[in-house]
C-alpha cells in the first residue's frame, strides 16, 4: 500500500511488538514515502523523529531514521533537523558524525540556544 500513515503505523507496531518484521515494515514505509511524500521534508523529519525515539538502540531503525533526516535536511536545511541528526548519531555512537553535526549546528544561524546541545 502507498498509504504513508498505514505503513508508519505498521512500522511502529513492528518496532514495539513484532521485532522480526522491522526491516520489511521500514522498507514498505520507505516505498510509500517515495511514492507519495518524497519531497515532504516536514513529514520525513517527523516520521524520523518518532521512529528514533521509539527505537531505543535498534540500529536498523536508527539507520532508517538517519536516512530520512538526511533527506529532510537536504530538501530544507533546518536546525531542528540537524539536532535530530545529532541525536541519532549519538544513539549510534558515531563520534565522527556527532562532531560534524555539532560543527554544522554552530555554523547555522539559529536563535535556538539549545541547538548545539542537541536538546
Amino acid at each position: 500500500s502507498d498509504n504513508v500513515l498505514i505503513q508508519f503505523l505498521l512500522a511502529v507496531h513492528s518496532i514495539c511488538s513484532a521485532g522480526t518484521k522491522i526491516e520489511s515494515s521500514l522498507n514498505e514505509l520507505q516505498t510509500a514515502l517515495d511514492a507519495t511524500e518524497g519531497d515532504n521534508h516536514a513529514l520525513l523529519a517527523n516520521i524520523a523523529n518518532a521512529l528514533y525515539r521509539m527505537a531505543a538502540r535498534n540500529r536498523t531503525v536508527l539507520a532508517f531514521s538517519r536516512e530520512l533526516l538526511a533527506r529532510a535536511n537536504k530538501r530544507s536545511r533546518r536546525p531542528a533537523y540537524v539536532v535530530d541528526e545529532l541525536r541519532v548519531a549519538i544513539s549510534l555512537d558515531d563520534v565522527r558524525e556527532v562532531a560534524a553535526k555539532v560543527k554544522e549546528l554552530m555554523s547555522m544561524d539559529t536563535d535556538d540556544p539549545y541547538a548545539a546541545l542537541g536538546e
